[in-house]
């Protein structure tokens, strides 16, 4: 679970907008063309937000607002990166495809079946001697 969580932060991190690193990278490729697709970003989960009636992402694209989408400029944004450097910071930002989770939390109530299994294996743990007093549930 903590590598999960390690890799989902990380994800998180490199979406291309503003100040993330994602935002850094991306701003390296394609300059100021960046603005343009962190605006898109931003509308793009406003409205996967809306349409599926999810806001688990609400206070990150709250944070994303308040600090701003639009990456600032740089000292010299005319340097040329060179070959690697750009293929290096596309395959960067397809981390995201692999680490990040739409629907990163989601309860799933248990059925009233799996509450009984979990009842009785609690109460024959307690008859083998195992425990003394009854399991939190």
């Amino acid at each position: 679970f903590a590598g999960w969580v390690g890799i989902f932060i990380t994800a998180l991190n490199l979406i291309p907008i503003g100040q993330l690193d994602g935002g850094h990278v991306l701003y390296a490729l394609i300059g100021k063309r960046a603005h343009m697709v962190a605006m898109l970003l931003v509308y793009a989960i406003l409205g996967y937000m809306i349409f599926t009636n999810n806001f688990q992402y609400v206070l990150m694209l709250i944070l994303i607002v308040l600090f701003g989408p639009r990456h600032p400029p740089t000292a010299d944004d005319e340097i040329e990166l060179g070959w690697f450097r750009i293929i290096l910071g596309w395959l960067t930002l397809a981390f995201i495809v692999i680490g990040f989770t739409p629907m990163p939390l989601v309860y799933h109530p248990q059925s009233p079946s799996a509450k009984a299994n979990l009842k009785t294996f609690a109460k024959n743990y307690a008859s083998a001697g195992f425990s003394s007093g009854s399991p939190v549930m």
